[in-house]
């Protein structure tokens, strides 16, 4: 309990003193609150409860800060939609039979939803250099590393080997599913450090712990967001993709022999999902399912509105004949979403991902006036496929697994439409390795 008020302090104090300011500083906060409970010995229910005031802190920040600017705000259409989303969720609430849970994920989304749109505005108005947002995210991802590294070397917290008795990498206080930050915090950063001469190979380094970190997981969707992070910087440098590409090819045979059973037991334990078509994969029959268990027997308020938002587990598939596991938690976005809020629900938040893609074409008329308008508009495409890519698979019930993604992209479209941007900040580029 010493932690949690400690905490609330600190952001009230943190807020009294720097208001606004301390916007582009909530990512640390949100990754201190992930880690640093387990090295306090405190008990899980005082971390829960932690997570859940620490979304709520997040929250009331992002609505005062929302309520000052409001004039700006609802020029913003993406942000009307949002509203209307996250009032439909409120409501879908009610549908649900556990609803102090579905209001705990309720919240986290809402404050997901939000942070794009905050993001934009903040970083859009305030002189935020684009270097203190980046070295933000690359202490995030280095805490992240750490704990994880030292987690491991002490065989501290959870185990994420389930099909070797041979565990190598350990989380502390994270879980297995709870990984996702990595991986966008990877994208940006690599992208942006690795036109940087002096942090070249520190970037580098921490690229490659983290693909044997996930390697070692096992994980396949963290495996391929990485990869995909990494090979956009064939767009961004292809000497430095070329020289880092070789690296990593060579580091890799270097592995020690001790590592060679668990290597050969991976490929033993997922050969059988890897040669699986996409038709086979749970998360596809989740969507296909849908009809079996609404659309046949299912009222129309819950083909309108749905059911059980966020709280899916043990509530789908009793009725379906594609899925075998009655007590499966629904694990894509967007089955949570058309299960959770119905069609209605699922129309908006397509709304919302279509806006989100629009913007693409958008930020292109600042190419001119905006220097860093290669790498922003890099980071943007390459975040925003990732977090597609991510919402197929599962991760929506963590916080910090869409917060993320959703504020690097309002972040970085703010940075690109900043007007008074008139020279470089970047440091020279540098082709050398």
């Amino acid at each position: 309990m010493i932690l949690v008020l400690l905490y609330l302090a600190t952001i009230i104090i943190s807020f009294y003193k720097f208001k606004s300011k301390i916007i582009p500083y909530i990512p640390l906060f949100v990754t201190l609150v992930e880690i640093l409970p387990f090295y306090f010995n405190i008990q899980n229910n005082e971390i829960i409860l932690l997570k859940y005031l620490n979304t709520i802190s997040v929250f009331a920040v992002f609505m005062i800060y929302i309520y000052k600017n409001l004039s700006v705000f609802f020029k913003i259409t993406t942000l009307k939609i949002i509203v209307v989303f996250i009032l439909l969720m409120f409501y879908a609430i009610s549908n649900s039979t556990d609803q102090y849970f579905s209001l705990k994920i309720v919240m986290n989304f809402a404050t997901v939803l939000l942070s794009f749109p905050v993001g934009f505005i903040y970083f859009k108005k305030e002189q935020t250099e684009i270097k203190t947002f980046f070295n933000i995210l690359l202490i995030c991802l280095v805490l992240y590393i750490v704990n994880i590294v030292l987690c491991s070397f002490l065989k501290l917290g959870e185990s994420t080997l389930s099909y070797s008795d041979q565990s190598i990498v350990y989380l502390g206080a994270l879980n297995f599913f709870s990984l996702y930050p990595i991986c966008y915090l990877l994208i940006a950063c690599l992208l942006y450090f690795s036109k940087i001469k002096k942090s070249k190979v520190f970037i580098f380094f921490v690229t490659l712990i983290v693909f044997l970190i996930f390697f070692y997981i096992g994980k396949r969707t963290y495996i391929y967001l990485s990869l995909f992070g990494f090979l956009a910087l064939f767009y961004n440098s292809r000497k430095v993709f070329i020289n880092f590409s070789a690296l990593v090819l060579l580091l890799i045979f270097l592995i020690p022999s001790i590592s060679q059973t668990i290597t050969n037991q991976f490929f033993t334990a997922r050969s059988s999902q890897l040669d699986r078509s996409i038709t086979e994969e749970g998360r596809y029959l989740e969507l296909i399912a849908y009809k079996d268990e609404v659309l046949n027997i299912g009222s129309t308020n819950e083909i309108i509105f749905g059911k059980e938002i966020f709280n899916s587990q043990a509530k789908f598939f009793q009725n379906s004949n594609i899925i075998d596991d009655d007590n499966r938690v629904l694990h894509s976005d967007f089955s949570n979403i058309l299960f959770g809020t119905g069609i209605l629900g699922f129309l908006i938040y397509l709304t919302i991902q279509l806006s989100l893609i629009l913007n693409i074409r958008y930020i292109r008329k600042f190419k001119m006036n905006n220097p860093n308008y290669k790498l922003l508009h890099l980071v943007y495409i390459t975040v925003l496929i990732a977090l597609i890519i991510n919402s197929t698979s599962d991760g929506i019930l963590a916080f910090p697994n869409r917060f993320f993604p959703y504020f690097i992209l309002g972040a970085t479209l703010g940075m690109i439409n900043h007007k008074t941007a008139k020279k470089p900040t970047l440091e020279k580029p540098d082709e050398s390795i």
